[in-house]
């Protein structure tokens, strides 16, 4: 009753439905919901800043409404009343990074954009790898580019008959834009809607060690976890979160206590959790 009290849009709640339905299997669990609800705002607002920064320079950039809360409410902001980052606010900083891939699929092709914001252009490699979601390779390829300062570029034209054996639902395309040692920008595109896809019960393994003022976390995971969640039982901030996992890929992220010297325990979810019974 607080939520909807809260809820300003007389079909706020509606929609949000609506548009999960349309591309996620709706849970029963109402934590649940809230996680896919944000995720769902979180695609939509980074397909929207991909698209402008894509059509530079006719379009040089967006701004989307809103940034925090200032009580508890399930709504469009990216950051909660408590000031935590919701799904947006984590997905924004890496979209609106000076340097992003961006796939647009059109009929049988795959076109591959670089957007460059920067004011130098890169000498880099386009690192192509398909993989199913247990990790099998199914397709990889490396190019050289020159990506050119402030400027986006379709840099690489795929078609989807080159790949063989793909399995729509259980694939997916990880991009890299390597600089020397240094990745520049990483994209994970997937050939399916979430509610499509053939996802596994991931067993996500967790570790932390003492790192300055803070913790270092590291996860792996025998199958893709999909938007993993990382929620701690004390008050602090993740420098990453709702990100995927992929196979046998160390990911590591930083947790910031509020208070130092405190024990922390760590829950996950990923999109997995979020099936129904019979699917699972």
């Amino acid at each position: 009753p607080v939520l909807q009290t809260h809820q300003k849009h007389s079909r706020g709640n509606e929609l949000i439905k609506k548009y999960m339905e349309r591309d996620y299997i709706v849970p029963e669990d109402f934590s649940q919901f809230i996680y896919l609800s944000q995720l769902l705002q979180a695609e939509g607002i980074a397909k929207g800043i991909e698209a402008h920064r894509r059509a530079m320079p006719s379009c040089m950039g967006s701004l989307y409404w809103q940034l925090n809360d200032c009580w508890p409410v399930i709504s469009w902001s990216g950051i909660d009343n408590e000031g935590s980052w919701k799904a947006l606010h984590y997905f924004a900083k890496r979209y609106f990074s000076p340097v992003i891939i961006s796939v647009v699929e059109e009929q049988d092709q795959l076109k591959i954009f670089v957007v460059n914001d920067r004011n130098e252009s890169i000498q880099a490699k386009l690192v192509i790898t398909v993989k199913d979601f247990e990790g099998k390779e199914i397709y990889s390829e490396e190019t050289g580019i020159d990506v050119k300062k402030n400027k986006s570029e379709c840099y690489k034209e795929l078609r989807l008959n080159q790949l063989k054996n793909l399995e729509r639902t259980s694939s997916l395309m990880n991009l890299k834009l390597v600089a020397g040692e240094e990745i520049i920008a990483g994209k994970n595109y997937f050939f399916a809607k979430p509610k499509e896809m053939k996802l596994s019960k991931p067993e996500i393994v967790l570790s932390s060690e003492p790192f300055e003022d803070g913790l270092k976390i590291t996860l792996t995971t025998n199958v893709l976890a999909k938007n993993v969640f990382i929620e701690s039982d004390v008050d602090g901030k993740f420098s990453d979160n709702f990100f995927d996992l992929l196979p046998r890929e160390k990911k590591e992220i930083l947790f910031y206590p509020v208070k130092s010297g405190v024990e922390v325990k760590f829950k996950i979810m990923s999109l997995w959790d979020t099936l129904s019974d019979s699917q699972q």
